[in-house]
């Protein structure tokens, strides 16, 4: 083919090209155009690989608080941790701790582990520091644990977000001209309270919302002063494919401690409905799998906020901690909530299940678990997520 030849077809090639030319830019001559596509290129490549980096040990970080919260508790309640290790797989590094807990790093960077003497063992262990030994309560104090601690990074992060960034509200500052909030009577200082009837705390609920109505009316209630206002309002498609009401919120620049940490809960406290709602949605089938991301999704979609913004980032983080804590919370067996569901009926009837049954509860769940994710990591690397 005629034409200039293409010297920077891969990665590598660009960056042996590249790495020649910063050395001796007097090389480089008529291919100055070359270095600067393969100065962008490398940069970009460079960019990636440490955006990468950055979201393994994000999601690594949830992972771990998780399952510190159980270690904590356990060792609270006398309960010895025979191991506790982050990641799946097989393991690239351990040791055994003074008290005689193996600590280890795993392989494959998507959950991790806390395992308690007598805990899915199937055979009974009585002794003063095994899991079995202890009552129910106890033991869904350990297991309750670990989705409290991701309820509780995702506020903190929700709350230094807000003092560090600001915020905005669900109060409308100003009611753009030919708006669908225009047309329905809203005025600057309403505050939107609800949509269809769903709780409105935050600016992103109303946001939410909004996408979720799809341009149909919605049912909308708002606080004016002391007075309480229901209002029809249809959002606009705007030619990005958003759905706006048609005002600018109130905005928090300089929030106090006490503010930002009411936002923090106010946030924190959002995302938990909209995770469940979320659920409800999925199980309804209003939401397809091909809208549901595992964790090669997530890894995928972290990388992508960290390249963008290392404050979007955090809040990414806040978010998916609390996804972690709702799903760990699903009374299935294997999760936390299929522990705290048996644990549960144990406190109520003052029975003790058999050992034999809570492994075969916790054994099936986990091969169910496995086969889910082994189908949703397909999914993920076929049909990513987009944001």
């Amino acid at each position: 083919m005629g034409g200039e030849r293409s010297s920077f077809v891969t990665t590598e090639r660009c960056k042996i090209r590249y790495n020649e030319y910063e050395l001796m830019p007097e090389r480089a001559g008529p291919n100055l155009g070359s270095l600067e596509r393969c100065r962008n290129k490398t940069g970009y490549e460079k960019e990636k690989k440490m955006s990468i980096v950055i979201a393994i040990l994000g999601f690594g970080f949830l992972v771990l608080i998780h399952e510190y919260g159980h270690f904590i508790v356990a060792r609270l309640n006398g309960v010895h941790v025979e191991e506790f290790s982050l990641g799946m797989g097989p393991t690239l590094w351990s040791k055994k701790g003074k008290k005689g807990t193996v600590w280890s790093l795993k392989a494959l960077p998507i959950g991790g582990m806390c395992q308690m003497k007598g805990e899915d063992t199937g055979e009974v262990d009585v002794s003063s520091d095994s899991f079995q030994s202890k009552k129910p309560l106890q033991r869904m104090s350990i297991i309750f644990a670990g989705p409290l601690m991701n309820l509780l990074v995702g506020f903190v992060f929700f709350a230094l977000l807000a003092r560090g960034t600001g915020f905005q509200t669900n109060q409308a500052a100003t009611i753009l001209p030919d708006s669908p909030a225009q047309a329905a009577g809203m005025v600057a200082g309403d505050e939107i309270e609800a949509i269809n009837g769903k709780k409105v705390t935050t600016f992103m609920d109303v946001v939410t919302y909004t996408a979720l109505a799809e341009g149909k009316p919605m049912q909308v209630t708002l606080r004016r002063g002391a007075e309480r206002l229901q209002k029809e309002i249809t959002a606009k498609k705007t030619q990005t494919g958003q759905y706006l009401i048609g005002f600018r919120p109130v905005q928090e620049l300089h929030p106090g401690p006490i503010v930002s940490v009411r936002q923090g809960f106010k946030e924190a406290g959002s995302m938990v409905r909209q995770t469940y709602q979320s659920l409800g949605l999925l199980v309804t089938g209003k939401v397809g799998l091909n809208q549901m991301g595992g964790p090669v999704a997530i890894l995928g979609l972290a990388s992508n906020v960290a390249k963008t913004s290392l404050l979007g980032f955090f809040r990414f983080l806040g978010f998916i901690s609390i996804n972690l804590a709702i799903f760990n919370l699903l009374p299935f067996p294997a999760l936390d909530g299929g522990w705290l569901l048996v644990l549960l009926v144990e406190w109520i009837s003052r029975r003790k299940l058999p050992e034999k049954f809570m492994t075969a509860w916790n054994g099936i769940g986990f091969a169910i678990l496995m086969i889910f994710m082994v189908l949703i990591t397909f999914k993920d690397l076929l049909f990513p997520l987009r944001l």
